[in-house]
């Protein structure tokens, strides 16, 4: 008798995410569906296409969940039981029972070994969450014409054909003077570029004696500005540098990922829209993977399909004196966007509603020395062994060099 063959290239691990992998991403999207169509047949043909891709999938569990598992065997009734939980939440998907999705989804994710968390949310304010982001992703965002200062807005707003007004150099400009510089200073990129920020007020012929009026986001628009008329190049970002530390540092783990999970990646593709001509280009999927991994490596480009995850949310950046902590390289982590890096953020909401005298809020806890989430199964997770290493190359590579004592 012939032995029944396993599916080729499909162990039970990557089976297992290959499911999440199709089943997660269309429970967040019926969960963000918060108004119907007025289009009642087309209501009528979306949810029965969906209702018919759903249980087909339903009926393949078995092959993506149990496989060649003995019965009666540990491994057998666990996985069984996440077969079970998986079809549940493919049930309730078909059904619109939102609540119960979501529900569905943390009993996955708490089997799976993600921890929940309460804790008190810090109350910082929207200029600091702007600078912990911009430091993060760059300048590439002016800030609207709401965020400036009313002074600033007046300011700009003045009849440019004005010749009688003063001209000013940077040595007259103290910094220290205007009063969010103090959060601007825990972050080197823009304490490294005070020079400049001086230099802006200037040429804006603002008044050093009216700095004291200026906002977070006056500052923004200013050095924005001033890097734009000098051609000056703006701060290498926070997850730049991060990209290319961890690729810098796991390109052999992070290319093992790629290749030895292609087809939960080309699903994640397919989620996106994007497929690969292998007809046209049998080295379609290795050239793709290899060219985003040499674009991390020289540019720090976070590649498609990821993101970078903040272990402590923005939001939770504890007070007004350590703002810049949240975009330390220990508190960051490369992640697969759709569906974990959605699923995180679902429970990222208060445990009493808009409650304000008690601002306790759930949270999804990653481990400290992740340095990768790219499944459930610790076979697509990395972690950089030597955590205090980490924590000071990158805090070096993003600070610069400490003077030695």
């Amino acid at each position: 008798m012939a032995k029944k063959e396993k599916p080729q290239g499909l162990n039970i691990s990557i089976g297992k995410e290959l499911a999440y992998m199709i089943v997660l991403p269309k429970a967040l999207d019926a969960l963000s569906q918060k108004k119907r169509r007025h289009n009642r047949n087309q209501e009528r043909t979306n949810t029965s296409t969906t209702y018919e891709n759903l249980l087909c999938l339903k009926n393949s569990l078995d092959i993506l969940f149990i496989q060649t598992n003995k019965k009666n065997t540990e491994e057998y009734k666990l996985q069984l039981y996440k077969k079970i939980l998986t079809e549940k939440l493919i049930l309730n998907i078909a059904a619109g029972k939102n609540s119960e999705i979501k529900q569905n989804i943390a009993q996955i994710m708490k089997d799976e070994g993600l921890n929940f968390v309460e804790r008190e949310e810090s109350l910082i304010s929207p200029e600091q969450k702007f600078l912990i982001k911009t430091e993060f992703h760059g300048m590439s965002h002016y800030p609207s014409k709401e965020m400036l200062s009313p002074y600033f807005r007046a300011h700009i707003e003045q009849d440019k054909a004005k010749t009688e007004e003063k001209e000013y150099i940077g040595e007259q400009y103290n910094v220290d003077m205007i009063p969010s510089w103090k959060y601007f200073r825990q972050f080197s990129s823009f304490k490294k570029r005070a020079g400049y920020f001086a230099q802006a007020m200037a040429e804006a012929k603002i008044p050093p004696s009216d700095i004291g009026q200026l906002n977070a986001y006056d500052l923004i628009a200013l050095l924005k500005g001033y890097n734009q008329r000098h051609d000056i190049p703006s701060f290498e970002t926070a997850k730049s540098k991060f990209i290319k530390f961890f690729i810098g540092h796991h390109e052999k783990e992070f290319r093992s990922y790629m290749f030895e999970n292609e087809q939960t990646i080309r699903q994640a593709l397919h989620n996106k829209g994007i497929s690969l001509d292998d007809k046209k280009n049998p080295r379609a999927y290795k050239e793709w993977v290899e060219k985003n991994i040499l674009q991390m490596k020289t540019k720090g480009s976070v590649p498609p399909l990821f993101n970078i995850h903040h272990k402590n949310p923005v939001k939770d950046s504890k007070t007004e004196e350590n703002l810049s902590t949240a975009n330390n390289p220990n508190n960051l982590c490369l992640i697969l966007e759709a569906p974990y890096h959605n699923m995180l953020h679902l429970f990222d909401t208060n445990v009493l509603g808009k409650t304000i005298f008690n601002r306790k809020v759930k949270r999804v806890l990653l481990p400290q020395g992740m340095i990768f989430f790219g499944g459930f199964d610790k076979k697509f997770q990395i972690y950089h062994q030597q955590e205090a290493e980490y924590a000071k190359i990158l805090t070096v590579l993003i600070n610069g060099k400490q003077n030695k004592k």
